[in-house]
């Protein structure tokens, strides 16, 4: 059985000024979720937010590939 989470958010260390996207990865294995949309509400900017998920999509090809085969992203 697939197991898809349609929302979930990446929280952000504001002293270290990093993503927590591990939090997300691991999360997503613990509880067998095959593929996860996240949003990133929280940063210095909706511009910085965007960007980092940009970047995380764009350097983790494998989730890319999932997001395509589910139809969740296109292109």
């Amino acid at each position: 059985m697939k197991v898809i989470d349609l929302h979930a958010h990446v929280h952000r260390d504001y002293e270290r000024k990093i993503y927590l996207v591990e939090e997300q990865l691991e999360d997503m294995e613990k509880n067998k979720i095959t593929l996860r949309m996240i949003s990133a509400l929280q940063g210095k900017s909706i511009h910085d937010q965007n960007h980092f998920i940009l970047n995380f999509f764009l350097n983790n090809s494998d989730y890319l590939k999932k997001a395509r085969k589910y139809g969740q992203i296109t292109g």
